[in-house]
C-alpha cells in the first residue's frame, strides 16, 4: 500500500494545488491492487446551512480524485462533462473517501467513476466523469 499527497503524487509543487489544499483534498492511497483512493475528512467549513456537507464539496473530492488519478499516471486531462448523485448526508468529523474506477480509457477521452464511502463504508454519493486529455503546457490543464 502506498499511503501520499494528492501533490507530492502528480509532482505539484507548493502553491500549486492550492484549491484541493484549502479544502483539505490531499491524501491519497494506493492499495496493492492499484486501487485508487482519495481521503478527506469533513470540517465545520465544508457544510450547508443544514449542518451536512455542501454538494459542492462533495463534487470538487470527486473532480480532483478523477484529476489526480489520471495526472498520477501521466494522463493530464480536464473535465468535459460529469453527473453526481448524492445518496447520504455526510457530517463534521466523517472521513471521505473517494475510490476511482476506470471505465473507458480512450486516447483523447476517458470515462471514470468515483465512489465516495464514509468512515462506516456508507454510499454517499457516486459520479461520472467524461475527462479529455491535454498537454501540460496546455494552459487548460491546470
Amino acid at each position: 500500500m502506498i499511503e501520499t499527497t494528492m501533490s507530492e503524487l502528480c509532482g505539484f509543487s507548493e502553491g500549486q494545488n492550492s484549491f484541493n489544499d484549502y479544502i483539505g483534498l490531499r491524501d491519497v492511497r494506493i492499495d496493492d491492487d492499484g486501487n485508487y483512493y482519495l481521503i478527506m475528512t469533513v470540517t465545520q467549513n465544508m457544510l450547508n446551512p443544514y449542518g451536512k456537507i455542501h454538494g459542492a464539496v462533495l463534487f470538487a473530492l470527486c473532480d480532483s480524485a478523477v484529476g489526480s488519478y489520471l495526472d498520477s499516471r501521466n494522463l493530464p486531462s480536464v473535465t468535459m462533462n460529469s453527473e453526481i448523485s448524492f445518496y447520504r448526508p455526510a457530517q463534521v468529523g466523517d472521513v471521505l473517501t473517494a475510490h476511482v474506477r476506470e471505465r473507458k480509457m480512450g486516447r483523447t477521452v476517458k470515462v471514470l467513476s468515483v465512489e465516495v464511502f464514509n468512515q462506516d463504508k456508507k454510499l454517499i454519493a457516486e459520479s461520472s466523469f467524461h475527462m479529455y486529455r491535454v498537454e501540460r503546457n496546455d494552459p487548460g490543464s491546470k
